[in-house]
């Protein structure tokens, strides 16, 4: 089974500052899991003018997705530790991994955590832009 911890040397600096801010949401809403909502958002957080920009290409408000996933998250308060990492997190950067091999990498950046996102098809943070009739690739080119 793959664990976040197999990845922690294959992060940069800012990829690192990512999933801090990741797991520092999830606490802060008292969930007891670390979900790739939490990384889309501690990513909207870390590249805060890349996201505004390829949000702004789709035509969408950042302040709109931001509060549709804090109302998902805020649903689910429940932190007992940081236990659990299910397996649509776990893929994200197995996925995220795979793009940064793919242009000859060898750390994963925030992008290749971005676009991992949107290559998992039936995520929640998919959903949300599928809602907006954006579909996953669609934001995979405004990357």
């Amino acid at each position: 089974m793959i664990d976040l911890t197999d990845y922690g040397d294959y992060l940069s600096e800012k990829a690192h500052q990512i999933l801090h801010i990741a797991i520092d949401e999830s606490k802060k809403r008292k969930n007891n899991y670390l979900g790739v909502e939490h990384i889309f958002i501690a990513f909207s957080k870390v590249e805060v003018e890349f996201f505004k920009e390829v949000i702004k290409e789709l035509n969408l408000e950042t302040e709109i997705i931001i509060r549709l996933l804090d109302q998902h998250l805020n649903l689910n308060r429940q932190y007992l530790g940081m236990d659990k990492i299910p397996p649509e997190t776990k893929n994200i950067f197995k996925l995220a991994w795979e793009e940064a091999q793919k242009f000859g990498r060898k750390q994963i950046r925030p992008t290749d955590l971005f676009t991992a996102i949107f290559q998992e098809s039936n995520g929640l943070i998919v959903k949300v832009f599928r809602n907006f009739g954006i579909e996953p690739d669609t934001v995979q080119k405004a990357i």
